[in-house]
């Protein structure tokens, strides 16, 4: 803790990641041999939360869905087994790179192999406070193809040739297998993930309410990650309506408004009911029934029911908290609303939201009716 290293990355950085890897090292330590499984990173860290990942010094990131360190991440998803397997791939690499170096005739082939030897080393150094991307899988497949050819030629100098035969039963269902594989995630993952960025693309660009719907349908059904789609793009309403308010004085555009409204709760419904455990969604869901106030329409107690599933899921996350808080005072149910506050600052008194809500309860009921609508950020 008290290293050179750490204190030159703090230097750079804030401790944000640093907390994220002292969860990532608990968790791993439940599964250590196969790990919790791929893309479920952000799931295992919401029903492990840590509120100090809202305080300041920690960086004030609400949420992760990587470690943001790739042999964490690797131990985190696939366990020891599957970080063994992931490092023995750049073990090899290093040491075949190292034997082209000591035995090729040819000095290309030795000065490319020292190339890759040196990017592989920088390349790992990267990753220890990032993640692999389609981008470096595709760099690290050029390495590895550029290694093949050049350890091979090695080899062929050094009069040792290798061949592996395949049965020629093995090659048709490989390819078969292939085919098949191919035209599925053609006609039911790459096409649909297309249409669903045209509509994303369309959603915001077309500029108003009414030419925005006609594409939600197209976009939520997105085959990836639909979570994040849909909290961008909710995301996105709110700050347009609070960027532009002008937009609530004509009565048309807030008929429209409330119609996307609804789209945007719909989903979450669907969303949560085939995903219960999905804690931040369950706060976005309850986010858009207290958005609903802003067009006079009550749908607080709904969102009552929705933030005790989320605090009963995750006790220790100061969010369903303060909004459960918000709503109590839309509801005029002030000495909850302060009883709220007061519960989600109690978890974590350095965490900055929270110390900003009691004060806005606190104000609010002395201004009350006349009061912002609060904007919950980052839910």
């Amino acid at each position: 803790e008290d290293g050179a290293l750490r204190k030159f990355y703090l230097s750079q950085s804030t401790s944000a990641r640093i907390l994220v890897w002292e969860i990532s090292d608990k968790l791993i330590r439940e599964k250590p041999i196969l790990g919790w499984g791929t893309e479920n990173f952000e799931k295992t860290f919401e029903l492990n939360y840590d509120s100090r990942a809202l305080q300041k010094e920690f960086g004030a990131e609400p949420w992760f869905d990587r470690a943001h360190n790739v042999f964490i991440d690797q131990a985190f998803d696939n366990g020891l087994v599957g970080l063994a397997l992931y490092l023995l791939v750049y073990v090899i690499l290093g040491l075949s790179m190292l034997y082209v170096i000591f035995n090729s005739k040819q000095r290309d082939n030795q000065l490319l192999a020292t190339i890759l030897l040196v990017y592989t080393i920088f390349h790992l150094i990267e990753l220890q406070t990032a993640f692999d991307t389609s981008i470096s899988f595709g760099m690290v497949a050029v390495m590895l193809a550029l290694a093949v050819v050049i350890l091979k030629e090695t080899h062929e100098e050094n009069g040792k040739v290798f061949e592996m035969r395949v049965p020629k039963i093995l090659k048709y269902v490989f390819s078969v297998a292939l085919l098949v594989f191919s035209f599925w995630s053609l006609f039911y993952k790459t096409i649909p993930f297309l249409s669903s960025g045209i509509a994303n693309g369309k959603v915001r660009t077309v500029g108003s309410s009414e030419k925005r719907i006609p594409y939600y349908e197209t976009l939520f059904a997105t085959p990836v990650d639909l979570q994040a789609v849909l909290w961008r793009t909710f995301t996105d309403f709110e700050r347009g309506i609070s960027e532009n308010p002008k937009v609530l004085e004509d009565p048309k555009k807030v008929e429209n408004l409330k119609k996307e409204l609804a789209i945007f709760e719909e989903e979450y419904r669907k969303y949560t009911e085939k995903n219960p455990t999905n804690f931040r969604a369950l706060l976005n869901y309850a986010d858009t029934k207290i958005y609903f106030m802003l067009f006079g329409v009550n749908k607080l107690e709904e969102a009552q029911v929705v933030l005790d599933k989320a605090i009963e899921l995750v006790p220790t996350a100061p969010q369903p908290y303060w909004m459960k808080s918000v709503a109590y005072l839309y509801m005029q149910k002030f000495d909850l609303a302060r009883e709220y506050a007061k519960k989600g600052l109690e978890l974590n008194p350095k965490v900055p939201g929270s110390q900003e809500i009691v004060k806005y309860i606190e104000s609010s009921i002395k201004t009350f009716p006349e009061i912002d609508l609060y904007f919950f950020r980052q839910i």
